[in-house]
């Protein structure tokens, strides 16, 4: 998506920070990350975890004409989602 389209979405997504039912089961998102989609590629979580360090959302800078993507992340668990269309899906509902 492109970079304002995804800025917009993280924007209204960081109210979902927390306890949340994320595909029909409650879990909780510790964070959403914006970031440059070939970012996530190769995303490994630990290293990901050790190198940025938040006790909130935040976005990782890039050139703004390349796509981007939100990640949601739960540090408890040690996971974290990419999935993007369903994140748009919990604005709407």
């Amino acid at each position: 998506m492109n970079y304002q389209n995804a800025k917009d979405a993280f924007d209204e997504l960081k109210n979902f920070e927390g306890k949340a039912t994320f595909k029909g089961e409650d879990t909780v998102i510790t964070y959403f990350v914006l970031l440059p989609k070939q970012d996530v590629e190769d995303l490994s979580l630990k290293p990901f975890l050790e190198q940025y360090t938040a006790s909130g959302s935040f976005e990782i800078e890039g050139n703004h004409d390349e796509p981007y993507t939100i990640i949601a992340i739960n540090t408890d668990a040690m996971k974290y989602n990419n999935d993007t269309d369903y994140f748009l899906t919990m604005l709407i509902n």
